[in-house]
């Protein structure tokens, strides 16, 4: 099986470039929105809002399974209003048509509240994001 690994950087504050690779389980999926409520605890303090840049191209998705995709919806669901209240927008970097169509399967189970756009390559959708989020972040 081949091992999940999720990081999260601020580098380019306020978008949030997270990677996922792997394998990602529920309890990575977890590990991730502590962290990101964390960032969204700093953009309330800061009083802007956050733009996800989401790079997903290593993600396994064969490995992920239906239930596995309730359970990372159903995470997501119980966050959903606060992350809401500070996010302006999310990039998507996905090549693979199995990953889009899973990706697509779960967005109808939990349609996010802000933009979502699928890109691939890194540069248009950071570029996109930069165009839509706050300029008051620094």
């Amino acid at each position: 099986m081949d091992a999940a690994r999720v990081s999260l950087s601020v580098d380019d504050w306020p978008v949030v470039r997270m990677e996922f690779a792997g394998s990602v389980t529920p309890a990575d999926m977890g590990h991730v929105i502590s962290q990101l409520l964390d960032l969204v605890a700093r953009a309330e303090r800061e009083g802007c809002r956050i733009g996800l840049l989401a790079l997903l191209d290593s993600l396994n998705p064969a490995r992920v399974t239906a239930g596995m995709r309730k359970e990372h919806v159903e995470l997501l669901r119980k966050h959903l209003p606060r992350l809401a209240a500070v996010t302006c927008a999310e990039a998507r970097l996905v090549t693979s048509p199995i990953l889009r169509g899973v990706l697509t399967a779960m967005s109808w189970l939990l349609p996010h509240p802000w933009p979502v756009e699928v890109f691939s390559q890194e540069r248009d959708a950071f570029e996109w994001l930069k165009q839509r989020c706050c300029a008051e972040c620094a």
